[in-house]
């Protein structure tokens, strides 16, 4: 008997000095803090099927709005027209091949007024399904990689339908440029060809 006194009296000074721990340590706004995150441990079981009859009921809905657009248009969208349409669109965008001089004119006033010392380009125009030019660029260019930077960027804004295939740098090894990179800018730019 005397040891099942001493257990449970050895378990009342555990649970004691645990209890005068606590409010030392932490008191009742532990408590309080303990409680809310037990809550927010338990807050996503009890919301989860509620959100998820949420999402059902939106995209249920979504659905059902489609389907009354797709009938006040007259006809079900086909998907494969609509691909077509996408590259239609995108290729009227296109300049026409007519104005590649221009536009090549407007890249080589670019490169000067970057001032990245671009000597000589090199130019290959391929033909690309559907109805597609591209005209090939390879510029070496000079300079600082600031310059560079914002070349890339002017060329991008000013000319749409380039396309920026690559760009390799490297430190000039030649005293006569101090710190500046040297390096290759290879451009795309795509032109629609004209109708036949």
């Amino acid at each position: 008997m005397s040891g099942l006194i001493t257990s449970v009296s050895a378990r009342r000074a555990r649970l004691n000095r645990l209890r005068w721990w606590w409010q030392q340590q932490l008191g009742w706004v532990g408590g309080l803090a303990l409680l809310l995150l037990l809550g927010a441990a338990l807050l996503p079981t009890v919301l989860r099927p509620a959100i998820r009859q949420a999402q059902a009921d939106l995209l249920r809905d979504h659905v059902a709005q489609l389907d009354r657009l797709a009938r006040q248009r007259g006809s079900p969208a086909s998907p494969q027209r609509d691909i077509r349409d996408a590259r239609d669109v995108l290729l009227d965008s296109l300049p026409p091949v007519s104005q590649r001089g221009e536009s090549v004119a407007l890249l080589l006033t670019l490169l000067e007024q970057a001032q990245v010392g671009a000597d000589s380009a090199d130019y290959l125009a391929e033909e690309q399904p559907p109805g597609l030019i591209r005209l090939r660029v390879n510029l070496p260019m000079r300079g600082s990689y600031p310059a560079m930077r914002r070349l890339v960027a002017t060329l991008l804004n000013r000319l749409p339908h380039a396309a920026l295939d690559g760009m390799e740098l490297e430190r000039s090894t030649d005293a006569a440029f101090g710190a500046a990179l040297t390096g290759q800018l290879r451009l795309s730019l795509y032109f629609r060809q004209l109708a036949p």
